[in-house]
């Protein structure tokens, strides 16, 4: 939340595209298989915002790097501990 915040000063990170990014993608790293299809689920929230006037398309854009980011460091960093 803090690094969304320091982001904020510079582009509006949607936090919802965030959201679901970090949480699908974790899921597509954790289980696999069915999972990754669900990633088809990133693309229609940043629809959603963008649509809803919430958000332009570089915000939305912006948000899904941002949980992808996250899910993939958080991620990495549990594995290597656990392995």
């Amino acid at each position: 939340v803090i690094l969304a915040s320091i982001i904020n000063n510079w582009i509006k990170v949607s936090m919802h595209v965030s959201t679901i990014t970090a949480l699908l993608v974790s899921l597509a790293l954790i289980y696999g298989g069915f999972y990754y299809f669900l990633l088809l689920g990133i693309p229609l929230m940043g629809y959603i915002r963008v649509r809803a006037k919430r958000h332009t398309v570089p915000e939305t854009i912006a948000g899904a790097i941002f949980g992808m980011s996250l899910s993939i460091v958080m991620y990495l960093v549990i594995t290597s501990f656990l392995v």
